[in-house]
């Protein structure tokens, strides 16, 4: 009797740990949706706040038929609205915070070569935003006060890795250039080509790229002192290949809006006008990461003189619990693009990608190694990066 009470505790305890586990496997770790009500569809598993946190966290408790506790799940109460898909050209012109530190170098002097720039302790992604408690506000001025320094100290304000430091920077005179050099490599600005991923109807707030405009040499994020957006025309396409991805080729316009914040998932801000006619513009429903299926989909974007138009996609991965621009994997399908520009090309990203009758989200990155693949963002983490204002 002992032995059979014995078999029957130990296959209950084994039918609980893969009830449990099944449960805690199936539980994501992040849940999106549009409101509260939406979070519980079954009657196996319950999701309540968890009262003993910030009501503002969005931390939520799974409990196995609403009793046994499995796991924390953050919750996000994604705002349900419409937005006008893109698709159009833009270029930008974009001026840092500050300075940004991309390399350094050694300097020819009278006693040999020397490295001020080192023995400082500045680092390639520094932030200069500061010289003796002053606002620094470019490459040109930075470089004024370093070779009218007379190799005096300067106290240097520095961002790094998201602290505020300070570092003591005493130039030298440079014998090949005849004035005092610091032997830092500096850059303000930059520009290039994307697409318009959204627009908001009620505000011309906009959404585009799907990822973040990052320094060139150090592919850190830059940070956003101000930036314009300006209209592009587009006139043909350098056609990638494999290891040699393509890119969009064009011109500026005018100016047709501010740029007003530059994240990790997409940059974003306001334009002046509408760049779509109002019979092309009307708004769709946002798709949240649970809608996005493999399969066919449709991507809007600008690839020449003809304007935007629609091509086809197939969504062939989705990478769940993803928090990147890198959420599913996309190849492209449809014949004339792939003719046109052989896949995906530097100036597509911020494409949208519609499926079902929604926007699910956009182009982000090219597959090198084949440039008919490449990576798209979900919406939800696209606008769950615009800033607050903006929303």
């Amino acid at each position: 009797m002992s032995r059979i009470l014995s078999v029957f505790i130990l296959s209950a305890f084994i039918l609980s740990a893969a009830v449990f586990g099944l449960a805690d496997f199936i539980v994501p770790e992040k849940i999106t949706v549009f409101n509260a009500g939406e979070i519980d569809k079954n009657n196996f598993i319950k999701t309540n706040k968890d009262d003993s946190r910030n009501p503002e966290d969005g931390i939520y408790t799974a409990s196995l038929f609403g009793l046994i506790p499995i796991k924390k799940v953050q919750v996000n109460i994604f705002p349900e609205a419409s937005l006008i898909p893109g698709g159009m050209p833009f270029g930008v012109k974009f001026f840092t915070e500050g300075v940004v530190v991309v390399g350094v170098s050694d300097i020819e002097t009278d006693k040999g070569a020397v490295n001020p720039a080192k023995t400082a302790g500045i680092k390639t992604s520094d932030i200069i935003t500061k010289i003796n408690g002053i606002e620094v506000g470019g490459v040109e001025e930075t470089a004024q006060i370093i070779e009218s320094s007379k190799g005096e100290v300067l106290t240097l304000g520095v961002i790094r890795d998201g602290r505020n430091i300070e570092l003591k920077l005493k130039p030298v005179f440079s014998v090949s250039e005849n004035k005092y050099k610091s032997g830092i490599w500096l850059r303000d600005s930059t520009a290039g080509i994307g697409t318009v991923t959204f627009i908001s109807p009620a505000n011309y707030v906009f959404g585009g790229l799907g990822h973040g405009i990052c320094d060139v040499d150090t592919g850190n994020l830059m940070p956003l002192r101000k930036g314009a957006i300006v209209d592009a025309d587009i006139s043909s396409a350098i056609k990638g290949k494999p290891e040699a991805p393509g890119e969009l080729k064009g011109k500026f316009k005018e100016n047709m809006g501010t740029l007003l914040a530059n994240t990790q998932n997409g940059i974003f801000g306001i334009l002046s006008n509408m760049p779509v006619s109002p019979e092309n513009s009307a708004p769709v429903p946002v798709g949240l990461g649970s809608d996005i299926k493999e399969g066919p989909a449709v991507i809007y974007s600008t690839v020449d003189e003809s304007g935007v138009r629609e091509f086809q996609i197939e969504i062939i991965k989705i990478y769940k619990n993803s928090s990147d621009s890198k959420n599913f994997l996309v190849k492209i399908t449809d014949p004339e693009l792939l003719e046109i520009t052989g896949g995906i090309v530097q100036g597509m990203s911020g494409s949208p990608i519609m499926q079902n009758g929604k926007i699910i989200g956009a182009v982000t990155h090219v597959l090198v190694s084949d440039p008919s693949k490449g990576y798209g963002i979900s919406m939800e983490n696209m606008f769950s990066s615009m800033p607050d204002v903006l929303k």
